[in-house]
């Protein structure tokens, strides 16, 4: 991703700061297609930028509690929601933020909306990171099928027993070779 990337990671962070200050109760998905917008207008100004860049993947979530509520979108990001009844993904739209081959005017990012009925929700969203790391017996990807199994069936465990589980596995399946991208994994216990 290099110095684009990095660039644009800033910029977007600048952005979705002045989109909540001034909408605090905007969706999950009208926040998204505001980023996508602006980050585009932004681009458009540096050409160099808009040239080298192919979209950035991001998942926004809003936690209402009072409402018992959940919002959220994703940009080529899921959510993994686990609980003791069941384990579900939810997909993220298919298109980046500011990846213009993809997204057009037309488009707009989904707010997927759920009711919250159980004390013990955990909610998991991740870069491809962990997922793309190369590893293991054969030097092959991780791959999310691995990712989404290993926290549906760490999801009982203390947040932090979790993360320890995370950082040990994925420190076993890499052994010697490089680390392929940054890894982010968050965990919310709602």
């Amino acid at each position: 991703h290099g110095v684009p990337g990095a660039l644009v990671s800033v910029v977007g962070i600048n952005i979705l700061n002045q989109i909540l200050d001034a909408t605090p109760s905007i969706s999950t998905g009208e926040l998204l297609n505001q980023l996508h917008r602006n980050i585009i207008n932004a681009l458009n100004k540096d050409s160099r930028a808009r040239d080298s860049y192919d979209g950035m993947d991001i998942a926004v979530i809003r936690i209402d509690k009072p409402a018992s509520e959940i919002q959220f979108s994703g940009a080529s990001r899921p959510l993994l929601m686990c609980s003791k009844e069941k384990t579900e993904l939810i997909r993220g739209d298919k298109y980046s933020i500011g990846g213009v081959k993809d997204l057009d005017d037309a488009t707009s990012f989904t707010t997927h909306t759920f009711t919250v009925k159980n004390s013990s929700l955990n909610l998991y969203m991740f870069t491809d990171g962990y997922a793309d790391q190369f590893g293991g017996p054969k030097g092959k990807k991780f791959m999310v099928k691995q990712l989404l199994t290993l926290l549906a069936e760490s999801h009982h465990l203390p947040l932090h027993e979790q993360a320890s589980r995370l950082e040990q596995n994925f420190d076993g399946w890499k052994q010697n070779f490089q680390q392929v991208d940054d890894v982010l994994v968050i965990g919310i216990r709602v």
